[in-house]
C-alpha cells in the first residue's frame, strides 16, 4: 500500500513514478521481509526525481508470520 505521493513522484523528464515504477522497485528489491521491501520502494522513489518530494511518501508492507 502506498500513498499518492509515491505514485505521483515527478522525475527529471516530468514523468510520474507511477505503478510501473512501483512494480520495478518491488521486482528488483533484495530478498527479505517488510523492512527491505519498504526501503527498496522508498530508495527508488527518492532516486526517481531531482527535486525534493512535494508530498508525503508513505509505504506500508504487510508480511505474514508463522
Amino acid at each position: 500500500l502506498v500513498s499518492d505521493g509515491v505514485l505521483e513522484r515527478i522525475g527529471p523528464r516530468d514523468e510520474q513514478f507511477g505503478e510501473e515504477g512501483l512494480r520495478a522497485a518491488l521486482a528488483t528489491a533484495p530478498g527479505g521481509g517488510a523492512p527491505e521491501l519498504t526501503a527498496a520502494v522508498l530508495d527508488a522513489v527518492h532516486s526517481a526525481g531531482d527535486q525534493p518530494l512535494r508530498d508525503d511518501a508513505t509505504v506500508l508492507v504487510v508480511s505474514p508470520t508463522g
